[in-house]
């Protein structure tokens, strides 16, 4: 018996020297059978990344059906706090008993309307300071604009809005104090 060497796939090659390897019972030449080799490692690497492929697909989806979930279980509690203020809440007669039908009020006059107050703002003297109102939301005089020192050494006026009373603030450069 002749010593054969180990191909890939494990078998010996024939021992009758000249004789083609055999695959399935047909004749392969040499050619062939390395492209056949070839072409199952390409299958085997394709294969192995389609795997890859399905796993980051099933994680991905296992992932999406944990966030659904956890969705479906707030919306659970948050429907269950919701009837329990409804029954809570719910202290006047029951809706089995029919509401007394209430009678009708007479219609009141309408009132006149009165006419809005004019807003009094003073007039501003000269080298007043205009600070954004952030309640009216419009710029306005300051009223007794008094010189800042901010935390990081920056200057600014600090005062008040003449219609509304809320403070004002307003960052300036050191010359203009």
């Amino acid at each position: 018996m002749a010593k054969g060497r180990k191909g890939k796939s494990g078998k010996p090659e024939p021992e009758t020297p000249g004789a083609a390897p055999e695959r399935d019972g047909a004749p392969l030449d040499k050619a062939a059978a390395k492209a056949a080799a070839k072409a199952s490692r390409g299958l085997r690497k394709r294969l192995k990344r389609l795997q890859r492929q399905l796993a980051a697909a099933a994680r991905t989806e296992a992932k999406r059906v944990r966030k659904l979930e956890r969705a479906r279980w707030r919306r659970q509690r948050l429907e269950a706090a919701v009837d329990e203020t409804r029954t809570a809440s719910s202290v006047g007669p029951s809706e089995a008993e029919p509401k007394p039908k209430a009678e009708p009020k007479p219609k009141a006059e309408p009132k006149p309307k009165a006419e809005p107050k004019p807003k009094a703002e003073p007039k501003p003297k000269m080298g007043a300071v205009e600070a954004y109102c952030r309640r009216e939301k419009r710029r306005v005089q300051m009223l007794d604009p008094k010189p800042v020192v901010t935390a990081n050494g920056g200057s600014a006026l600090s005062g008040t809005c003449p219609s509304c009373g809320a403070s004002l603030y307003k960052l300036v450069s050191r010359t203009a104090r």
